[in-house]
């Protein structure tokens, strides 16, 4: 019975650690999926206040608004390129740019890195210029 649950918890240890990824700057990604719960925002500080407002559970009426406007979304869809340009605040956030359908013209966008696993990494030679 030992050996059984042993075996288990290596194989579930082995899994989580071959699963998850190390995004770095460069990286390009695609979304395959046609509906995704995954958006980019455009301000970096609605992004900082919803994690935030997780970590701390902060009181909406002290913290203030807590979720950005609709407005200042963009939801990601099917077919949507980003490229990851930096990471911020230790990994939490990452800065794209949206490579495909650029409907707002702005150049830059935040997404949060767990919202990442939603997307499919494109093979792309990265560069790095010094």
């Amino acid at each position: 019975m030992k050996r059984l649950f042993l075996s288990t918890l290596i194989c579930l240890v082995t899994f989580a650690l071959v699963g998850s990824v190390q995004y770095e700057a460069g990286y390009e990604l695609v979304s395959k999926k046609r509906t995704t719960p995954a958006v980019l925002y455009f301000y970096k500080n609605d992004l900082i206040r919803l994690l935030d407002s997780r970590v701390f559970l902060f009181d909406r009426l002290d913290y203030g608004k807590a979720s950005a406007r609709a407005s200042d979304l963009y939801p990601i869809e099917k077919g949507d390129k980003i490229r990851l340009l930096e990471s911020l605040r230790n990994g939490e956030i990452f800065k794209v740019q949206l490579l495909t359908n650029n409907k707002k013209g702005k150049y830059y966008y935040f997404i949060e890195t767990k919202s990442l696993k939603h997307f499919s990494l494109v093979q792309t030679e990265i560069s790095i210029n010094k």
